[in-house]
């Protein structure tokens, strides 16, 4: 499957990591052997990101979203125009995020926070919410969609730039053909 995280070099197969770091963007490595694959490797993209981020938010949930509550009627449209309208305010006041926290918000893993998450690692969050808090800037606003709802988020800090790639992979799973297959089988159970 299409994989479009980023990775460090520590979240890489190790006895590839330093040669696929070493690429420029779009040259690629292997082929190599990796347990029953045979792959091929391509730099898709390389940039610095922090490696951890704060960021508070609000979650404005809809029908059928993830962990909604049977209480939520709001339709899918509702709730993105709900989440505008609090950006909008945000953005002219941000003073106000802790109330509209307590108001709007259905994730009670963060409302008694006042919406924060402090210090998440890049693996840690929905990829959409990942994206945005590692990918913009220390003091952005902004709204995504995730399976959850629609996410008012505000990035809070960011720490420790590292070096980050996305990486595209081909592999192949190494198989013995039919004709090997028969020629095992015959070896091991004898005609007649």
């Amino acid at each position: 499957p299409l994989d479009i995280k980023f990775y460090t070099s520590s979240k890489l197969n190790q006895t590839i990591a330093d040669s696929i770091f070493k690429l420029k963007t779009g040259e690629i490595y292997g082929p190599y052997k990796d347990g029953e694959f045979y792959k091929l490797s391509k730099l898709v993209e390389a940039k610095q990101m922090p490696d951890s981020v704060k960021a508070r938010h609000i979650l404005i949930p809809f029908l059928g979203a993830r962990s909604a509550a049977p209480s939520i009627t709001q339709n899918e449209i509702e709730a993105k125009n709900t989440a505008d309208s609090l950006l909008v305010i945000l953005k002219k006041d941000k003073s106000k995020f802790e109330d509209f926290v307590t108001k709007f918000s259905s994730d009670n893993g963060s409302i008694s926070k006042g919406g924060k998450y402090d210090w998440f690692p890049y693996e840690r969050m929905v990829p959409e919410f990942r994206d945005f808090s590692f990918e913009s800037k220390t003091g952005d606003f902004g709204v995504v969609k995730s399976p959850f709802g629609f996410h008012v988020i505000e990035v809070l800090g960011q720490k420790n730039s590292a070096d980050y790639i996305k990486v595209g992979t081909i592999a192949y799973r190494i198989e013995p053909s039919e004709t090997t297959r028969d020629k095992i089988f015959l070896f091991i159970v004898p005609p007649g």
